[in-house]
């Protein structure tokens, strides 16, 4: 499938619209498709608060609706839809996207959920440092045999689903078994750092000059790489770099991590 696709974003707050939140980088997914517009028009919003939606489609001067996922996709037939809604939301988002006749691929921000894989739809999860180049970088170097297998992954951040999900794909993609995953106690500032065993620094503050501090993200050009690694996928000119399955994966580990005492 090639040529200029149609998107339709569901959930207008933060991640999808970019809603009361200012930042330097760009985390929104209706600025990643203002970026590349010259892929993908932007067509609509769908949001269950109406004027959430009605704000968000005037910022980019396209059609709105309220909690009416069905109908907005038979009207505007889109071919990417983005899921950036609440995640008790996504699955049922998905199996209606899946089983639109239009929508030939989905955007689904983390946790993905547990249960639903798409049978129609190309899917990428946004785990978003599998789209930073620092971090591509070292997953490379491991592919190749360029890392030592000792390595383990310290995760020093807030601990919940939401930010979990982002360390246990993290050391699944660097190849850090679970027995080599530590999560420590979080006091800040948060960072995380992949390093040969050895002795914990003492309040970490030895791991400054080589760990991924705050966010660890070496750019804001992350969005538009996952977005557009979906368009290839969809073209069949390139694999994804986030699919479904790992992040089903990723957040089953990332379950059992919150449910340890």
């Amino acid at each position: 499938m090639t040529g200029h696709q149609r998107a339709l974003i569901i959930g207008c707050g933060r991640l999808g619209a970019g809603r009361d939140h200012e930042t330097s980088f760009l985390y929104d997914h209706a600025s990643a498709y203002q970026a590349l517009a010259d892929r993908v028009e932007l067509v609509g919003f769908v949001d269950r608060v109406l004027l959430r939606a009605e704000w968000a489609a005037k910022q980019h001067g396209v059609a709105f609706a309220g909690d009416h996922v069905t109908a907005a996709l038979e009207l505007l037939k889109p071919d990417v839809v983005s899921i950036c809604t609440p995640p008790s939301d996504r699955q049922e988002i998905i199996a209606a996207c899946d089983a639109a006749p239009s929508v030939r691929g989905i955007w689904c921000e983390k946790p993905y959920g547990l249960t639903y894989l798409p049978k129609l739809a190309v899917t990428q999860v946004n785990l978003i440092r599998r789209f930073d180049p620092r971090h591509q970088e070292i997953a490379k170097r491991v592919n190749v045999g360029g890392l030592t297998p000792n390595r383990h992954l310290f995760v020093i951040c807030k601990k919940d689903i939401h930010t979990t999900c982002h360390f246990t794909d993290l050391a699944r993609w660097w190849g850090v078994p679970k027995a080599q995953f530590h999560y420590l106690d979080f006091h800040g500032p948060a960072l995380y750092v992949l390093r040969e065993e050895g002795e914990i620094p003492g309040r970490y503050a030895g791991w400054r000059d080589e760990a991924f501090v705050g966010g660890g993200l070496s750019g804001s050009g992350f969005m538009e790489r996952a977005l557009g690694n979906l368009l290839d996928a969809m073209e069949g000119t390139a694999d994804l770099l986030s699919p479904a399955e790992n992040a089903i994966e990723s957040e089953r580990w990332a379950t059992d991590i919150l449910a340890e005492p």
